[in-house]
C-alpha cells in the first residue's frame, strides 16, 4: 500500500476511539454532587442536558398528534438543550433519614413559582416524601420538554436518595396533556393527585391513535392507579373559566377511572374569598397552589398512599405479636419494615429490642473472655444469623476470631459432641458406661478446656 493509504487507515481507529470515548465515557448528566447526596431543605438542581433515555419522549409519543386531550399542541421532532440550563426545584424535609426509603412527590405545573408552599412541605414531612418539580415556565422556553423534564426528575431524585419505589406519586396541577406524565407513563406512578387538571379524553379518537391493543393496556394500567381529584365547586358568582371554556365539564374525569377516585370540593383553600373574581385567569392556578390547605392534601394522600399506610400498621402489629411470644428476631424484622414505611412507634420498639440484643451480645463477649467458646459461639452465631450486621458487630468479631483458631474450632466440635452425649442422660436406663467413655474421649481431645471441665463434671455425677 502507498503511504497515503497507510496514513488513512492509521487515522480511522483513532477517530473511532474518540467517538466511542465521547459517547460511552461521557459523564452521566444527572451524576450528583457530593453535597446533594441525602441533602435536606430546599435547593435547585441544574443540568445542561438530559440523559439520552429521556430525550424526544413527547415528540415521539402518539399522544403528540392527539388533538382532543386538553389543549395539547403538536411539537417539532427536534431536541436542542444547549440554549438554557434545565432546572428542578427539590425539597427534602428536616426529619428525612437515609435509612428510611422516602417516597417521591413529583409536581408538574404549568406555572412558575419561587418556593414550595408550606402545606406541600408539611405534607412531605407527614408522609416522608421528597418533593421535586421541574421548571416548566414559559420564560425558560422549556414547555416543549415538559414530559421529558417531569419523568427524568424521578431518576434525578433516585440518584441522590434512598427511594421506596412503591411510593411514587404524581401531582398534575392545572396542566395540559403534555405536562401530564401519568398519561404517558402511568406504570411509573403509584397514585395520581389531580388538581384542576383534566383527565378526560375522546375514547374513540384516542383508541384510533394508540391502536386497540395499546389503548386497552393504557386503560387497564390507569384503572389500577388511585386518582384523587381536587376542584373548587363553582357557585352562582364563581363560575370559573379557563382558556374560554367552562372547566367543570362532564368529561373532566374519564368514566373508566371513577371507581378509583375521590372527589373533594369543600374547604380547599386557606381563605374563602372568590379567587376567580379577584384574579386574572392567567394567575388562578398559582394563587390556588399557594393557598391549598394541609388538611386537604393530607386527606388526599391518605387515600393515594393507603396501601403503604395499611402495610406499615400490619408490620407493626405483627412485631407486637412476635415480641409478646418472645420471637424477638421476627419482631425486629417486622418493626424494621414498619420503620422503613415511617411508622411513628417503630423506632422506639427497635431501640428497646436493641438494648436486649446488646445484653445478649455481652453474654457472648463474657463467655469468649472466659474461654467458654462453645456458648460464646452459639450466642454470637444466633445474633449474626438473625439481626443486621451493624447491630451485632461484636458477635461478628467473635465469629471471626473463632474461625481463625484451629484449637477453638476443635473445642467447639468436642462441645457439640458432648452436648449430644448429655442427651443420653434422659434415656432409660441411662447408658452410664457409654457416657463415661464418651466424656473421657472429650477430655483427651481437648484437655484443660472449659469443655473438658464440663465432661469431667458429667463423669463425677455418674460415679
Amino acid at each position: 500500500k502507498s503511504k497515503k493509504d497507510f496514513g488513512a487507515n492509521k487515522v480511522k481507529p483513532f477517530l473511532l476511539l474518540s467517538l466511542f470515548s465521547l459517547s460511552v465515557f461521557a459523564e452521566y448528566p444527572f451524576t450528583p454532587k457530593k453535597e446533594e447526596i441525602h441533602r435536606k431543605g430546599f435547593y435547585i438542581i441544574e443540568s445542561s442536558k438530559l440523559p439520552n433515555d429521556y430525550q424526544y419522549l413527547w415528540s415521539k409519543a402518539k399522544f403528540n398528534i392527539y388533538k382532543k386531550i386538553h389543549f395539547s399542541n403538536k411539537i417539532d421532532k427536534s431536541y436542542r438543550d444547549t440554549v438554557n440550563t434545565f432546572n428542578w426545584k427539590v425539597f427534602t424535609h428536616d426529619s428525612y433519614l437515609p435509612d428510611i426509603p422516602a417516597g417521591i412527590l413529583l409536581l408538574s405545573s404549568s406555572f412558575s413559582f419561587n418556593a414550595f408552599p408550606t402545606a406541600f412541605k408539611e405534607l412531605c414531612k407527614e408522609f416522608n416524601l421528597i418533593l421535586v418539580s421541574p421548571d416548566l415556565s414559559k420564560e425558560r422556553q422549556h414547555r416543549k420538554y415538559t414530559l421529558e423534564l417531569s419523568l427524568s426528575a424521578l431518576d434525578l431524585i433516585k440518584q441522590r436518595y434512598e427511594i421506596n419505589n412503591n411510593r411514587v406519586f404524581y401531582v398534575a396541577f392545572g396542566n395540559k396533556v403534555k405536562h401530564e406524565a401519568h398519561l404517558h407513563s402511568p406504570q411509573l406512578f403509584n397514585g395520581i393527585f389531580s388538581i384542576r387538571s383534566q383527565v378526560g379524553w375522546d375514547e374513540k379518537e384516542l383508541s384510533k391513535i394508540l391502536g386497540k391493543t395499546d389503548y386497552k393496556k393504557f386503560i387497564s394500567t390507569l384503572k389500577k392507579k388511585p386518582f384523587y381529584l381536587l376542584e373548587p365547586k363553582p357557585t352562582a358568582t364563581d363560575v370559573g373559566f379557563e382558556n374560554g371554556r367552562i372547566i367543570y365539564e362532564d368529561n373532566y374525569f374519564h368514566p373508566s377511572l371513577k371507581n378509583n377516585t375521590i372527589l373533594y370540593t369543600k374547604d380547599l383553600f386557606l381563605t374563602e374569598k372568590s379567587h376567580y373574581s379577584s384574579l386574572s385567569v392567567n394567575h388562578i392556578n398559582k394563587e390556588l397552589f399557594s393557598e391549598l390547605r394541609l388538611s386537604v392534601l393530607s386527606r388526599a394522600f391518605k387515600f393515594l398512599d393507603s396501601n403503604s399506610l395499611k402495610l406499615k400498621e400490619k408490620y407493626f402489629d405483627e412485631g407486637v405479636k412476635f415480641e409478646q411470644n418472645e420471637q424477638y428476631p421476627q419482631a425486629f424484622k417486622s418493626y424494621q419494615n414498619a420503620y422503613k414505611l415511617s411508622h411513628p412507634k417503630a423506632k422506639s420498639r427497635i431501640e428497646d429490642l436493641l438494648k436486649e440484643i446488646k445484653k445478649t451480645e455481652f453474654t457472648a463477649i463474657k463467655n469468649f473472655a472466659q474461654k467458654n467458646y462453645y456458648d460464646a459461639f452459639k450466642t454470637a452465631r444466633f445474633l449474626n444469623n438473625n439481626y443486621p450486621a451493624k447491630y451485632v458487630k461484636d458477635s461478628n468479631i467473635i465469629l471471626t476470631k473463632i474461625k481463625a483458631d484451629e484449637k477453638i474450632i476443635t473445642e467447639i466440635k468436642a462441645a457439640i459432641y458432648l452436648n449430644n452425649v448429655k442427651n443420653s442422660l434422659n434415656q432409660s436406663p441411662v447408658p452410664v458406661d457409654d457416657i463415661i467413655a464418651a466424656c473421657e474421649k472429650v477430655i483427651k481431645t481437648v484437655p484443660g478446656t472449659v469443655t473438658a471441665e464440663k465432661a469431667q463434671k458429667i463423669i463425677d455425677s455418674l460415679k
